[in-house]
């Protein structure tokens, strides 16, 4: 720029061009400075010049064209390459500024803010390593700069040097205490350490110095939502939207927070509304998508699934979730093709103790089948419905050996069911060895299959779940006892009783019919209810017996929790159970005991039929719409009172 000016000094046309750009006549000033050009082609600085005011009037692929004009008569200027870059990156060709600024930088190493573009352009070309030098290089170069300190800081958090972040975000404090941006991206980095008060503090520092600030608002309620504060980041969101009305990031953020508190009508219309605003913005589509499966519509869940896939083609938790909302509306073959979506998230240490390759029924190589469980009781038993299946191959010999990998509770009842089976332990993930995984199979399986992949070989459609009276076998010795013992506490109809599951979690409410939805079903006259409940339950009994004026039949001396072999003897020796989803649930469906149950939402499991094929025996009623616990509950209670009353 100096030379430009310098020139101008001497030349009167260039210097009556300059001072109309100065005085903001950009449409004359270009004129003059073309004008040069017209007798003097090989002007650098009239060409710089023009350029300048190009960008100045929006005309970037102008100034670009006049910027690259002057770096082929003067290869040499630095300011030249530097200004071809930004022009390139205002015209949106992001990869190709990059190679000029490099090139001024290299020019003029000590040009700070050479440096500093190069690390923007760097950044939006999503070359992170690189923007990270080159904004160390910027900060170093002026130490008192505090934007290279906070990009400098930003991208050391996003190329995961949280040491070398913290520090350059502190020295941009330490210049400037009101740096928003700064505040900001240490509450980032404060988050990804799991260091939720300071990063709520952070956030909300942010928020004092710029209140209208929509990432800060947008992350704090976020935060405030992972930490299960869901009125205040309801109450953060709301304030932030009347603010920024069309902000979809903050209506998304209040479709999840609605979702999460069971509002789904107020979730769906929140995702809407993001949607609308912003269809490139996956999370308010991709929360659409739950809000409309949890209320049952399936269809609609579905193509708006398949939407939410085409933003993020690479997002395996979007491909899971649309498995769910495709076996949830009856397309088994496309749904359990996406189903294996789910292991990405398995870790790597427990792919790789599995044997041999992954098994596909009647292919080679493999005869030696090892089954990996699923994580999680019930998903478990689900699963083990596909069992049958593969004792027929052992059968028909394209099997030699089947080993299945499940909770230790449930090794009797496999063993009983199928005893050609071998069973070994489950691993748990959190208590892998990440420095020494065991492998599995003791040399006997030569390949491998997840459980839950199973119904992908076996059960591409409703008319394969034709099965068995039964999957799993209680002890027959153990059914006599329990029958002999509840049958002396009551003469009628004795139902197993569990009402959550062992987690005490958030959203309990949500997942599991409140106590005092209960009533309908344990006042029906003539029918007594066994505990099954496998954690304390005592707290919860006595409210129930308080309540209701109902006695609950202890199972003595059976472990609820431990004791899934009693259990299952427990419930075959009786009339039947009522039960939340959970996994006692899953384990009365398996070994085809009569069974009711009531699920918080639309459930993926009942592939699309209202009924649950898996498991012929239970009766399942499902929260849709904007119903409460009480509904479906009636409906249940209705059952019952046909099923078990005169």
């Amino acid at each position: 720029m100096r030379q430009a000016l310098a020139e101008a000094a001497q030349n009167p046309a260039l210097a009556a061009a300059l001072a109309l750009h100065r005085e903001g006549k950009l449409a004359e000033a270009i004129h003059a400075y073309r004008t040069i050009l017209e007798t003097d082609a090989r002007n650098p600085n009239a060409a710089f010049l023009c350029g300048m005011a190009a960008m100045q009037a929006g005309a970037f692929e102008a100034a670009g064209n006049l910027f690259a004009g002057a770096v082929r008569i003067d290869p040499e200027r630095p300011d030249f390459h530097a200004n071809l870059g930004l022009a390139l990156a205002q015209s949106g060709d992001i990869e190709a500024s990059t190679a000029p600024l490099m090139r001024a930088a290299l020019l003029d190493p000590a040009a700070a803010s050479i440096v500093f573009n190069l690390g923007q352009v760097l950044e939006r070309a999503s070359r992170r390593a690189a923007a990270l030098v080159a904004f160390r290089a910027s900060s170093r170069l002026q130490p008192d700069h505090v934007t290279s300190w906070i990009e400098y800081g930003a991208m050391a958090r996003l190329e995961r040097k949280p040491a070398i972040a913290n520090l350059a975000l502190l020295t941009a404090l330490r210049l400037d205490e009101e740096a928003a941006r700064a505040w900001f991206n240490l509450a980032l980095l404060r988050a990804d350490q799991s260091l939720h008060e300071d990063s709520e503090l952070f956030f909300r520092r942010v928020l004092e110095i710029d209140p209208h600030h929509v990432e800060a608002i947008g992350n704090l309620g976020n935060h405030l939502r992972a930490l299960k504060r869901r009125s205040e980041a309801r109450s953060i969101l709301e304030d932030g939207l009347s603010i920024h009305p069309l902000s979809a990031r903050l209506w998304s953020g209040l479709s999840a927070v609605n979702f999460d508190d069971d509002r789904i009508a107020q979730a769906e219309d929140a995702a809407r509304r993001a949607a609308l605003i912003d269809p490139s913005l996956v999370d308010a589509t991709a929360n659409l998508a739950q809000s409309l499966h949890r209320a049952g519509a399936t269809s609609e869940a579905v193509r708006r699934g398949i939407r939410a896939r085409r933003i993020a083609p690479a997002e395996h938790r979007l491909r899971f979730n649309q498995a769910t909302y495709l076996l949830g509306d009856g397309r088994l073959d496309e749904g359990w093709d996406d189903y294996d979506a789910r292991l990405t998230d398995i870790p790597e240490l427990l792919i790789s103790r599995l044997p041999g390759p992954r098994w596909i029924a009647g292919a080679p190589p493999g005869r030696n089948l090892w089954v990996a469980a699923e994580q999680g009781l019930g998903d478990e038993l689900l699963f083990a419905t596909c069992f049958p299946d593969l004792e027929a191959l052992l059968e028909n010999k394209t099997l030699e050996s089947v080993i299945i990998e499940s909770d230790v509770r449930l090794h009797a009842l496999i063993r009983r069911a199928f005893p050609r089976f071998d069973v070994a332990v489950r691993p748990l993930r959190q208590r892998l060895d990440e420095e020494h995984p065991t492998p599995v199979g003791g040399g006997r399986a030569d390949c491998h299959i997840h459980a839950g992949s199973l119904p992908r070989l076996f059960r591409r459609q409703l008319s394969d779940f034709l099965q068995p009276e039964s999957c799993l076998v209680a002890d027959p010795d153990r059914v006599a006892q329990w029958r002999d013992y509840l049958r002396s506490r009551h003469a009628g109809p004795i139902l197993g009783l569990t009402w959550r599951s062992m987690n005490r979690r958030d959203r309990g409410d949500v997942y599991y019919p409140p106590i005092d939805t209960l009533g309908p079903i344990l006042e029906i006259p003539g029918v007594r209810y066994v505990c099954l409940q496998y954690d304390d339950p005592e707290p919860d009994l006595a409210e129930i017996e308080s309540r209701f004026g109902i006695q609950v039949i202890r199972p003595e001396g059976l472990d609820t929790l431990n004791d899934l072999d009693g259990i299952a003897a427990l419930l075959a020796a009786s009339d039947g159970m009522v039960s939340a989803y959970t996994a006692a649930l899953n384990l009365a469906g398996t070994l085809n005991v009569r069974a009711y149950t009531a699920t918080y939402g639309y459930y993926w499991p009942t592939l699309g039929t209202g009924t649950l094929p898996w498991y012929p025996s239970v009766r399942i009623e499902m929260r849709t719409g904007a119903e409460g616990w009480e509904a479906p509950i009636d409906r249940l209670a209705r059952r019952l009172r046909r099923d078990f009353t005169a």
